[in-house]
């Protein structure tokens, strides 16, 4: 390439300049300084201005290159945060919305529990209405039930047991005695009835379970318990709530008090029991009833001079003398049973008077044929009476059996009278008595429904 003249090099161009004085350049590279002071840089041109130009070029290309990228970037960078602006403002509404959605079902629930609370508190408010009216209700009946039984303020006080349903019977009330209220029991039945809700277990079971067999042999006739020395009521109202019929006989004055008293709270079965305040004996006449201090419900008959009697197992020579009470036999009561029941079980404990009621009562056991009878029995209280006692029985055609009605049969008085002795001594022991007779016949009318159902 040819060298403009505008860039011809002279002395004069560079002024008073000793840059290119003298100096040789060589043909091949013309440099040429051209308005140094105006442009503010140098200008080569030839081979190196060539390559400053390809490093230049190769420099803003890269400059380009780089400049793009970073657009590029800043591009993408802008677009991001674009993107996550917008998902944050969708995901403030979607926030602002579930909170706004948990305030009202908050605000519901509140409305709802505040309501079912308003309605719990007018339902309670309802169920302690009803409570008290209950309670007040079971007050009046309470009053009632002393005033017709006779019961007074002071002196004896009955509180109600409600006996929960047990081997075999259903629930009943029956009423205990203190002294005085808040006082500790002094009687016997009444302390054990109060801690533990039952009386004699294994008698109750024998019982439930003869009467049952009854009812399957004679399912015409209504069933009835003849109870003799009721005391408090237990096996009378344990068989009434069975809807057995009850035949009572409690001659002291406390404890008839007691069953008249529950006979009113046991309004359901009360018309099932028929209760005498009178004693059964050999002879019609009257005699004295008595009582320990330390078991007071427990009445002891003694006529004349048989309270003088020692060779009893009661001990009477502390007992506090409680009435006078009549006795008739049960003799002349035979004709008192209404002809369409049938007396399935008699139990009697009389302390030490039983065979005194028996021997007044042989006609009634000749005609009513009570298939089972369980009493208390010593040798000792029976005396010169105890092969009478029980040739009396074996003579009506019973078998005197030891532990249950499905105990172990004695043919003879030795053979009973050695067993009593090896088990309890002169002690009371329960002997209980079976109509053979029965026991043969007792199938009900369903074969499968026997009397052995119930052992």
């Amino acid at each position: 390439m040819g060298v403009p003249d505008s860039f011809v090099h002279s002395k004069e161009t560079f002024g008073s300049s000793n840059l290119m004085q003298d100096s040789l350049i060589p043909s091949d590279i013309v440099i040429s300084v051209t308005y140094a002071q105006e442009m503010g840089a140098f200008h080569f041109s030839g081979r190196e201005k060539i390559e400053q130009k390809q490093a230049s070029g190769s420099r803003e290309t890269s400059d380009n290159e780089n400049f793009l990228v970073d657009l590029s970037q800043k591009q993408n960078q802008q677009q991001l945060y674009q993107i996550l602006m917008f998902a944050q403002r969708v995901l403030f509404i979607m926030l602002s919305c579930y909170l706004t959605f948990l305030n009202s079902q908050q605000e519901a629930s509140l409305n709802q529990a505040s309501a079912s609370q308003d309605k719990l508190n007018s339902k309670n408010g309802e169920d302690n209405g009803l409570l008290s009216q209950q309670i007040r209700t079971l007050q009046q009946e309470d009053s009632l039930c002393r005033e017709q039984a006779g019961i007074q303020e002071g002196g004896i006080y009955y509180e109600v047991n409600s006996i929960k349903a047990k081997n075999g019977y259903k629930e009943f009330k029956i009423a205990t005695v203190r002294p005085q209220k808040n006082m500790p029991h002094t009687d016997i039945i009444s302390y054990v009835i109060f801690e533990t809700n039952s009386w004699e277990d294994h008698n109750s079971i024998q019982i439930v379970n003869a009467l049952k067999k009854i009812s399957i042999q004679y399912p015409d006739y209504k069933i009835a318990l003849l109870d003799i020395g009721a005391n408090l009521g237990w096996f009378t109202f344990m068989a009434a709530s069975l809807d057995y019929n009850v035949i009572a006989f409690e001659p002291l004055d406390q404890n008839y008090k007691a069953i008249e008293y529950a006979m009113c709270l046991n309004q359901n079965v009360s018309n099932l029991i028929q209760l005498e305040k009178f004693a059964l004996g050999a002879k019609n006449e009257t005699c004295n009833l008595y009582s320990q201090p330390q078991n007071t419900q427990n009445g002891i008959i003694r006529c004349g001079d048989d309270i003088n009697d020692h060779s009893k197992v009661v001990d009477v020579s502390n007992v506090i003398l409680r009435q006078e009470v009549p006795i008739r036999t049960l003799d002349s009561y035979t004709k008192t049973i209404s002809p369409d029941i049938k007396i399935g079980v008699l139990k009697i404990d009389v302390e030490e008077f039983e065979y005194d009621v028996f021997v007044g009562g042989k006609n009634f056991l000749k005609e009513h044929k009570i298939p089972y009878i369980v009493q208390e029995y010593s040798l000792k209280s029976y005396g010169a009476h105890q092969e009478d006692h029980f040739n009396l029985f074996k003579d009506l055609g019973y078998e005197a059996r030891l532990t249950s009605f499905n105990g172990q049969g004695f043919k003879t008085f030795n053979e009973l009278k050695e067993e009593i002795r090896s088990q309890v001594g002169d002690n009371q022991i329960e002997v209980y008595f079976v109509l053979s007779t029965f026991e043969s016949q007792c199938v009900g009318s369903n074969p499968n429904d026997t009397c052995n159902s119930y052992q």
